[in-house]
């Protein structure tokens, strides 16, 4: 796949292509793009992407633009996978909102990305105040010599295949859905900072994690983890907890991962969480020696979830995911 990102940019040869963020690149994003594909194969060119390095609500509207799901070099790397040949990322600025909806065909669409043909789905709206609809891509169609297909939503257990809905999960910790949906782990990254230690004096130390701002929290409560790291061999198994600590009467959301064969020094390194099981809610203990004991619990049933083939396949992909691939930049 060749990255085009550096101004000025123009592919090089013509492509059917589908725009948008793209955020979590769930299954009904695949489905845009692997019909491209499917087209651009069928007509002997070039398939692509266009997408944005932030949400148009980042710029347009910051208190409405949603949390993030999907890390830029994550995105690129399972574009990639898929199979695109091109992939342009687009600055979205004020400016680039402005451009009536021809403008963009004729600038972007037909210009620089010589499409001949473009797959979107039902509800895609471009141009300034997403002015242009489906129809007005069509009539822009024939006025620039473009076919355009409409590829109709995705829906998983009578869930449609939305951002949205993925956030929405998230929020409320169902990660079985949110897995189905995305097609692999949430993927959680952050810097490791000082913490209070408490984990430690309990048996149980643990990495606290700073997140990166902007992205998805799940939903407060105790999880089951892949963690990678700077300095964590390969992919280890984790018990996380997202939360207040309100047994000992913090106000402060932290993120703490319990790494089970692990006992490195990670303070000031990189991880990355993948969450796989929601163990339990939050809860509130009458002290440490409780604490403790649902501690072990949770623990032991942390190795247990671990060996369930099915978690065996997702950390498969995560360690894939990981291993990553390498793009032409140009």
């Amino acid at each position: 796949m060749q990255v085009f990102e550096q101004e000025p940019w123009n592919f090089p040869a013509p492509s059917v292509l589908t725009v948008g963020v793209f955020d979590g690149l769930h299954l009904g994003h695949q489905a845009l793009i692997k019909h491209a594909i499917s087209r651009a194969k069928e007509k002997g060119i070039c398939s692509a992407v266009l997408t944005f390095h932030e949400h148009p609500l980042a710029i347009l509207a910051p208190p409405f633009c949603p949390k993030r799901l999907l890390y830029p070099d994550r995105k690129q790397q399972i574009l990639a996978e898929l199979g695109i040949d091109f992939l342009a990322c687009v600055r979205f600025t004020r400016d680039f909102a402005r451009q009536s909806p021809e403008e963009f065909v004729r600038n972007y669409l037909v210009s620089r990305c010589k499409t001949k043909g473009v797959v979107c789905g039902p509800d895609f709206t471009f141009g300034t105040n997403g002015s242009g609809t489906v129809e007005t891509l069509r009539d822009l169609g024939e006025k620039f010599g473009f076919f355009v297909d409409v590829v109709e939503p995705c829906s998983v257990d009578n869930m449609f295949a939305r951002s949205t809905i993925v956030r929405d999960l998230l929020f409320t910790g169902e990660l079985d859905k949110v897995y189905r949906i995305l097609t692999r782990p949430y993927e959680l990254r952050g810097t490791v900072v000082p913490g209070h230690a408490r984990g430690h004096k309990l048996g149980f130390p643990t990495a606290n994690l700073d997140p990166t701002p902007q992205f998805v929290v799940p939903a407060r409560g105790v999880y089951v983890c892949a963690v990678a790291g700077d300095r964590v061999p390969g992919v280890l198994p984790a018990m996380v907890n997202i939360g207040y600590n309100p047994t000992f009467g913090s106000d402060r959301l932290t993120i703490e991962a319990h790494i089970l064969n692990f006992a490195g020094e990670l303070r000031g390194t990189k991880l990355s969480l993948f969450f796989l099981k929601r163990l339990r809610d939050e809860q509130v203990f009458s002290g440490a020696d409780a604490l403790i004991r649902q501690l072990t619990r949770d623990r032991e049933q942390t190795v247990s979830i671990w060996e369930e083939p099915g978690v065996k396949v997702m950390v498969g992909e995560v360690d894939r995911l990981l291993k990553g691939g390498t793009f032409a930049s140009s």
